[in-house]
């Protein structure tokens, strides 16, 4: 009975295996496959292009509890001691099921030899993970903190009368995209008077308009359709400005970095720069945008002077913004060129052993069907002809399918 039990925990374990390995290599040939595309050659550098990134860092999590490699380790490990367990009960690693001198000798190599990898990989993970976890984990974690202060940062930042108005807009035009047709719409003449302001809406315009961020954008504005906004909303902008704000704090995936769409470590153009982009779109000669451009030609003047503590403390809110996304992209770049080799072998195995892991889950459920039920087991279906065809048909496919995919893996985009 303990055998059954421990037999049945490592199908189970394998399954798991090859669901999550898929999932690894998935992400990577994804990425390879759209970076492909003449359209998207020049995303290559993006950050929120990067196979790596995408796998260590957006999908860092799985319930809540384990990352993909932790999980991925865990299993292999746990693979390990349940097949040690067998060999001790049975003494076979392949709990007896197997033996060699008894059954097909192409059977019994074909299961064992994927022991001993799960063996060798077990102790290839498991040392890289208690590693990282002694030397590399302080690097990973404050990125994380990076991560959680720059969002902090931009939910403090942003000014959510303007995005509350671009919301509202692009629902009414079907699309999340206005750009230099979004005309200012504040009724207050004295809203720039106020610096702090001034470098919300700026940062916010900044946001909402600058392909880096096109992604960000698009996160913000799906957060805010997907909050219980009051209605209707042109009457209900300071009932939904507190709901949009808290929205954006508890969306817990909101990944500010995973969205960036550049590899500049320069997310922010020069206050002053976007300062002008505003008064441009001021075209209407209406009493309010003569005001909005007086006050932010006064602003302009008064960061020349940088004398005023409200100036001060708005170019300070800047300076700590742009130095926010710095210290984060530097980071991330940092543990990229750290694990990027372990990352690209990490691949390469696993493109090799969930192919045999999937071949070894479908010898075993062709066992299962002949134990089960005497009609599986015919002339043409039966496991001693499935490795059969697979030493003298299956090696070349697998061959084929290697040369094609280990370039890509070892020479493509990450």
């Amino acid at each position: 009975m303990l055998v059954v039990i421990i037999f049945i925990a490592l199908v189970l374990l394998l399954l798991a295996f090859i669901i999550l390995s898929s999932f690894k290599l998935s992400i990577y040939f994804n990425t390879f496959l759209y970076l492909s595309k003449k359209i998207n050659y020049d995303k290559t550098n993006y950050i929120s292009n990067s196979s790596f990134f995408k796998y260590f860092y957006t999908n860092k999590m799985f319930f809540g509890l384990f990352g993909i490699e932790l999980l991925i380790t865990l299993i292999l490990v746990a693979m390990s001691l349940l097949a040690y367990a067998g060999y001790v009960l049975t003494n076979h690693i392949n709990l007896g099921y197997l033996d060699n001198n008894y059954g097909n000798a192409v059977e019994f190599a074909f299961v064992n030899y994927f022991y001993y990898s799960i063996f060798a990989l077990a102790i290839i993970y498991g040392g890289a993970y208690m590693y990282w976890f002694n030397y590399d984990k302080d690097t990973d974690d404050k990125l994380y903190k990076e991560e959680e202060n720059l969002k902090a940062t931009l939910v403090a930042n942003l000014d959510y009368e303007l995005l509350y108005d671009y919301y509202k807009k692009t629902i009414a035009a079907g699309k999340y995209e206005l750009g230099k047709t979004y005309i200012i719409n504040i009724a207050d003449p004295a809203y720039f008077a106020d610096a702090n302001n001034v470098f919300k809406y700026c940062f916010t315009y900044h946001i909402l308009n600058d392909a880096k961020f096109t992604l960000l954008k698009s996160d913000i504005l799906d957060i805010i359709k997907a909050a219980p906004l009051f209605t209707p909303l042109e009457k209900s902008g300071d009932k939904n400005k507190p709901l949009i704000k808290q929205a954006i704090i508890d969306k817990n995936d909101l990944y500010v970095i995973a969205r960036y769409n550049h590899n500049n470590n320069i997310a922010l153009r020069p206050l002053n720069a976007i300062i002008n982009d505003l008064m441009a779109l001021m075209t209407d000669a209406t009493a309010t945008n003569t005001a909005h451009k007086t006050a932010l030609d006064t602003i302009k003047t008064r960061i020349k002077e940088y004398k005023d503590d409200a100036i001060i403390g708005m170019l300070s809110v800047y300076e700590e913004t742009q130095k926010s996304f710095m210290t984060t992209i530097k980071l991330y770049k940092e543990i990229y060129d750290k694990y990027y080799v372990y990352y690209m072998y990490s691949v390469l195995l696993t493109n090799f052993v969930v192919i045999y892991a999937a071949l070894v889950f479908a010898y075993i459920l062709i066992k299962i069907g002949v134990y089960m039920s005497p009609d599986f087991d015919d002339d043409y279906f039966n496991a001693y002809n499935f490795t059969t065809y697979l030493n003298n048909y299956g090696l070349y496919l697998l061959m084929l399918y290697y040369f094609v995919s280990c370039p890509v893996i070892l020479f493509g985009f990450n």
